[in-house]
């Protein structure tokens, strides 16, 4: 199942943004295998890690920005999802952080945090 395409909106608690056109989220992956060397050969290591989108770059407008900063204080997860340009929707409950705004083109980048795994529904 690929993840690909270009991304073209999120949705954060019911409510939709733009995503900026020359955005690329960045997925970190859902675990991380590493060989441990020891006496008896090699122990294998399987780490569950969180699947964070990274660098999602809005277009939103100063309301907006007023609108996720009040959803970035929450402590409850709530519903969020992106959709890729083929179609491909993928949702999971989370958290999002802040990480930037850029008030020349509207601009806010943000990372979501689901508690879980994105659920895919493809097109």
């Amino acid at each position: 199942m690929s993840k690909s395409g270009t991304p073209r909106k999120i949705t954060i608690d019911g409510e939709t943004f733009n995503v900026a056109a020359d955005a690329n989220f960045a997925q970190t992956p859902g675990n991380t295998i590493e060989g441990v060397r020891h006496t008896g050969g090699t122990m294998m290591k399987n780490t569950l890690n969180v699947e964070n989108l990274e660098s999602v770059t809005l277009i939103a407008t100063g309301t907006q920005f007023e609108s996720l900063k009040e959803k970035a204080k929450r402590d409850v997860n709530y519903p969020m999802s992106y959709e890729l340009a083929s179609g491909d929707v993928y949702r999971a409950v989370g958290m999002i952080t802040l990480d930037n705004r850029e008030t020349e083109e509207n601009r806010v980048d943000l990372t979501m945090i689901p508690d879980g795994e994105w659920e895919a529904f493809l097109a």
